[in-house]
C-alpha cells in the first residue's frame, strides 16, 4: 500500500405532553353533557416523557473512542464510510465499515470495533478484508456541571488480513476533556500512537463542538489532526454531521448519525460521507 493510501486509511481508521381535562356543567337549567376527550395511551405518553425529561445523547462520531462523554449503559453502532483522494493523477477509493460497542456509566467506559475496508487505488488495484480490531477502556474521574477529564487507553490487535493489518500491537494511551458552554458542549482529546513493531509513533489530536437542535437533534463539527512524528503524514480533516434520535422504548434510543468530511490537508481525503445508526441507552 503506498504512502497516500496509508495516510487515507490511518484517518478513516481513528475515522447522537400535552394532557386533557374536561368539566360537567352546573346550574339551574339542564345543559348537554360534555363527552371527555379521550386521554392519550398510557404507552406513548411514558415516551414522550422520557425524551422530554432525558438529557440528549451527545457523542462524537470520529473520536467517538476518545470522547470525553461515556455510554450510560449498550452503546451499539453499525455504519460505513466512503473517502476519496484524488492526486498526482491517481484515484483512492477507501470504504471503512465498522461495528463497536461499548459499555460504560458515567466515570468509565469500555468497547470494542471492529474495522471491515475496501480499498481502491489506479496502481495499485483492488483490496477488501477485515482491519485489526481495537479495544479501549477510560476513566472520568473530574465530573462537574461544566467541566470534564479523564483518560484512557487504546490496544489494537494485529487479527487484519491481507494490506489492512499492521502486525504489529498498537497502543495509544490518551487525555480527554469537555467544557460546558450552555447547552453545548466543547470537546477535545490528545493520544500518543506507538506500536511493538517499526510503525511510525504519531500524535493524535481532536477537537469537537456538539450542540443539541431541540429535543430530536445534535449538531456535530470536529477536526482531527494526525501527526506522524517521523513519515510524510500529517492529515487533518473536518468532519460534520448530525444525529436525529427517536425513542424506542424506555430508557433506549435509536440515532441515525449521517456525518461528512473534508480533507484540510493534502495527506487527508478530499471529501468523506457517511451514515451510522445506533442502539443507545438514555442518559436518564
Amino acid at each position: 500500500m503506498n504512502i497516500k493510501a496509508t495516510s487515507l486509511f490511518c484517518m478513516i481508521a481513528l475515522l447522537s405532553v400535552t394532557t386533557t381535562a374536561f368539566a360537567g356543567a352546573y346550574g339551574e337549567e339542564e345543559q348537554a353533557e360534555e363527552i371527555p376527550s379521550p386521554a392519550p395511551p398510557a404507552r406513548a405518553t411514558e415516551v414522550q416523557e422520557s425524551i422530554t425529561e432525558s438529557e440528549p445523547v451527545m457523542r462524537e462520531f470520529a473520536g467517538f473512542v476518545t470522547d470525553a462523554e461515556t455510554s450510560r449503559g449498550f452503546w451499539i453502532e453499525l455504519g460505513s464510510m466512503y473517502a476519496s483522494e484524488t492526486d498526482f493523477g491517481t484515484d483512492v477509493d477507501l470504504v471503512n465499515t465498522f461495528l463497536h460497542v461499548s459499555y460504560g456509566q458515567e466515570m468509565w467506559e469500555v468497547g470494542a470495533l471492529l474495522p471491515y475496508v475496501y480499498l481502491h487505488d489506479d496502481v495499485f488495484g483492488s483490496d477488501d478484508g477485515l482491519g485489526d480490531v481495537s479495544a479501549w477502556g477510560k476513566v472520568m474521574p473530574v465530573r462537574t456541571d461544566v467541566f470534564d477529564l479523564g483518560a484512557g487507553l487504546v490496544a489494537t490487535f494485529p487479527t487484519g488480513s491481507n494490506s489492512f493489518s499492521t502486525d504489529e500491537y498498537g497502543f495509544e494511551p490518551f487525555v480527554t476533556a469537555a467544557v460546558a458552554m450552555g447547552p453545548a458542549s466543547l470537546r477535545g482529546s490528545f493520544g500518543y500512537v506507538t506500536s511493538t513493531g517499526d510503525s511510525n509513533d504519531a500524535l493524535d489530536t481532536e477537537v469537537a463542538v456538539l450542540a443539541p437542535l431541540g429535543e430530536r437533534i445534535v449538531l456535530r463539527g470536529e477536526v482531527l489532526w494526525y501527526h506522524g512524528l517521523d513519515a510524510d503524514v500529517d492529515p487533518v480533516t473536518f468532519a460534520p454531521g448530525f444525529d436525529v434520535r427517536f425513542p424506542v422504548g424506555d430508557g433506549m434510543e435509536l440515532l441515525l448519525r449521517p456525518t461528512g468530511g473534508v480533507g484540510i490537508t493534502e495527506e487527508a481525503p478530499d471529501w468523506q460521507l457517511g451514515l451510522s445508526i445506533a442502539l443507545a441507552q438514555t442518559n436518564s
